[in-house]
């Protein structure tokens, strides 16, 4: 669990799951960094992250703007580093063979939001990748999730106040296209992932709003 502290440091708790899904704690670990209440307007998704081979976690720290790297060892956490995120207010992060990319929300900044892109080094060092630094819609659409797609071949964003969904072209280096913008068919699209059992790379968006009763929706799109 991320504890996104104010003040700092940040840090990470982690618990023991026990076989019949009791949970007991096992420690808390300070990861560096600042956490932030106002940079999270209205939730996020994706703000704690494991890598596929679970040895890597790669936090946000969005009062400090920065990005913790910390590796994982049955349990017990060890940090990496602690590095700029490429702009203001991290929210959302998404790791892919060797690449990150990290949704800054700017929430609780005058500066604009970005999408910015690392590669990770083998010992967990980021290193900021020249073109992965691309604007969102508008300076401040309070986005909620940024996900790469399963073949590695685009980049996606969610808009809260806007209701767009961003879409850019990852490039074999790591750079990215200039951002294409589509229209949410639901309301308010929050978080999202793209369904394993598709072969057409089906991406599932969690809609905040617009179902029956004022509740949420989900709608899926090719």
């Amino acid at each position: 669990v991320l504890n996104n502290d104010l003040g700092g440091p940040n840090s990470i708790t982690v618990f023991n799951r026990d076989e019949d899904g009791s949970l007991s704690l096992l420690a808390a670990t300070s990861i560096g960094g600042v956490g932030s209440v106002a940079a999270f307007a209205d939730g996020t998704q994706g703000s704690l992250i494991l890598t596929p081979d679970r040895t890597r976690l790669f936090a946000v720290d969005a009062g400090s703007d920065q990005i913790s790297v910390v590796n994982v060892d049955n349990g017990h956490l060890s940090v990496v580093g602690v590095f700029s995120s490429g702009g203001s207010g991290p929210v959302s992060l998404t790791y892919q063979n060797g690449l990150l990319y990290v949704l800054n929300a700017a929430n609780a900044s005058t500066a604009a939001g970005n999408i910015a892109g690392f590669h990770v080094s083998a010992d967990g060092t980021l290193h900021p990748i020249a073109g992965a630094t691309q604007p969102l819609s508008s300076a401040h659409p309070n986005p909620a999730q940024v996900l790469i797609d399963p073949r590695g071949r685009f980049l996606v964003v969610t808009e809260k106040v806007t209701g767009l969904i961003d879409v850019y072209r990852i490039h074999s280096d790591g750079s990215l296209g200039a951002p294409t913008f589509y229209a949410s068919v639901g309301v308010y699209p929050f978080g999202m992932a793209f369904n394993p059992a598709s072969s057409q790379e089906n991406l599932l968006v969690d809609d905040g709003m617009g179902g029956p009763n004022s509740t949420g929706g989900v709608t899926s799109y090719h």
